[in-house]
């Protein structure tokens, strides 16, 4: 199945889904980093030599 000029079928989808997969983990890794930029607001700050 060959379109006309164009990529084989199943290779668009492969490539349809692998681009789902990296916006599903960019998604993930923003919210990670966020978690942590919350927590690290509310830690108390460790004081050297008092």
């Amino acid at each position: 199945m060959r379109r006309r000029g164009g990529l084989d079928v199943e290779v668009e989808k492969v490539t349809e889904e692998v681009q789902k997969g990296l916006e599903n983990m960019s998604d993930w890794t923003l919210k990670q980093w966020e978690s942590k930029q919350k927590s690290k607001r509310n830690e108390k700050t460790c004081q050297i030599g008092r």
